[in-house]
């Protein structure tokens, strides 16, 4: 193979890379918002789980769970707020463990788009997850201080 067409190739696979990069990057911020939402009309705190504020599909800006946490617990250290603040850490905890799973069993094998997509889905949630825990574990708003809240700790 001539190296003009290692670069055509390398091109093409990087420019199909951050396509679905970006694709499933909103997926995942979409779910995220949804997941927040889905536990809070679980407990009855909100009407229904579609309540979110839908922001920029492009950007990925201005997208929230629609929970409105200081006026349904405004004295803290109540459990539900804990559930609805981490709910999404579990879902996505859970995508990147079958995520790693299912990547490395057999079927997966030959099965290039199959495993080219759950292999970013699966990069994408983990770097949620690497989010959270080295950036945000000691912000006291957010999904994590809604937890720490919720438990009644200290986020420090």
């Amino acid at each position: 193979m001539l190296k003009s067409e290692r670069i055509k190739e390398t091109s093409a696979y990087v420019f199909i890379v951050l396509i679905t990069f970006i694709v499933l990057q909103s997926t995942v911020v979409v779910m995220h918002e949804f997941t927040h939402s889905t536990a809070a009309w679980f407990f009855g705190d909100i009407t229904s789980p579609r309540d979110i504020i839908w922001g920029n599909f492009f950007t990925m800006t201005g997208w929230d769970e629609g929970v409105h946490y200081h006026n349904l617990f405004p004295s803290g250290n109540d459990i539900t707020e804990a559930i609805i603040g981490a709910s999404p850490l579990l879902v996505h905890s859970i995508i990147v463990a079958f995520g790693l799973w299912f990547l490395k069993t057999g079927w997966m094998r030959g099965k290039k788009l199959l495993f080219h997509i759950l292999y970013w889905f699966t990069v994408a949630n983990f770097m949620e997850l690497i989010a959270y825990i080295t950036m945000r574990s000691f912000a006291s708003g957010g999904d994590t201080g809604h937890l720490s809240r919720g438990l009644g700790l200290s986020p420090w």
